[in-house]
């Protein structure tokens, strides 16, 4: 599945860091369920994870344009915003 495929109104998780810009996008989960999960790395706790819409995610980070196309229970890294994202 690419992104950008996905319904524009569809949720995902992330965390409140990423929305408020203290931290980048370097973990991306398309979950066994078929969802979006996108985190900065570090454990987060449950009070810190928000979910907002496909749109709202591409608007705060529009590389994620860039994402391979992505099977179910699949991952991607990078080590700052500029990399290439790498599967696993």
């Amino acid at each position: 599945m690419k992104i950008e495929n996905e319904q524009e109104n569809k949720a995902v998780i992330t965390s409140r860091d990423i929305i408020n810009g203290k931290s980048f996008i370097s973990y991306v989960y398309y979950d066994e369920d078929g969802d979006w999960q996108f985190f900065d790395g570090e454990t987060i706790k449950e009070q810190d994870a928000a979910v907002i819409s496909i749109q709202q995610i591409l608007t705060l980070d529009t590389s994620l344009r860039n994402l391979p196309e992505m099977e179910i229970d699949t991952c991607v890294t990078r080590n700052s915003v500029g990399d290439t994202w790498q599967i696993g």
